[in-house]
């Protein structure tokens, strides 16, 4: 038995135990949400962030609502290997590819290097983003790997202030973009900001999101869609 073999099987288990309140809503639907606040300690030129873990959690209690079976990657859980590992996992609970849906969800920061956009994963640096951050290519590449035939991921970085003392690197390189089948909506437009709002203790682009996925952004058969 390889290395990996313990991690996939723990891994099939969790998802094991948590796939009857998918299956009993009706299609495969599966998120990983994951969200990073703390970054200081790893690297002081990043600034902590208020509210991306509340961020989180409401976008977790809205797919949840909505039928999904959602497993949550919070701070230091929230690195790249365990995001990946969770990734992989998705292909053993994805029974039903053509009526699957597979989510993944990332709050923190991110900055655009080369021809693509990294998420700044726990313990990934400002210096270091490319080897111990997460590249966009390969989430959707993951994803794709599901099987599943609708994917989406809801990227919320660049938020207020994300590159004060090394503005060399850049805000995500392209806002919204449905490449190889998988869906992605950043959070901001190129060289924009995604600012928090005290007053709503949330980002606003979660708080959007969320109200959408509540209903606000529902056809008038209830219905849900990317093109709505």
């Amino acid at each position: 038995m390889t290395r990996l073999a313990p991690v996939f099987f723990g891994l099939f288990c969790l998802w094991s135990a948590a796939a009857p309140l998918a299956s009993a809503a009706g299609p495969d639907r599966f998120a990983i949400v994951a969200a990073v606040s703390d970054y200081n300690e790893a690297d002081p030129e990043l600034t902590n962030l208020l509210f991306a873990t509340n961020d989180m959690v409401s976008l977790k209690q809205a797919l949840e609502a909505q039928g999904y079976t959602v497993l949550q990657l919070q701070n230091a859980k929230a690195t790249a290997t365990n995001i990946r590992d969770f990734l992989r996992g998705l292909r053993s609970v994805v029974d039903n590819p053509k009526d699957a849906t597979v989510v993944f969800s990332f709050s923190g920061h991110g900055f655009a290097v080369g021809n693509d956009n990294f998420l700044a994963t726990y313990g990934a640096t400002s210096d270091d983003i490319q080897q111990k951050g997460l590249a966009m290519r390969e989430v959707k590449q993951l994803l794709e790997d599901t099987g599943a035939q609708n994917r989406v991921a809801f990227i919320d970085v660049c938020r207020a202030d994300p590159y004060r003392k090394h503005g060399r690197h850049k805000c995500v390189a392209r806002n919204f973009a449905a490449e190889d089948g998988t869906a992605v909506l950043y959070s901001a437009s190129p060289g924009q900001l995604s600012y928090d709002d005290l007053a709503l203790e949330q980002g606003r682009f979660a708080h959007f999101l969320v109200r959408g996925l509540r209903g606000e952004a529902a056809r008038e058969d209830g219905g849900i869609t990317w093109e709505t």
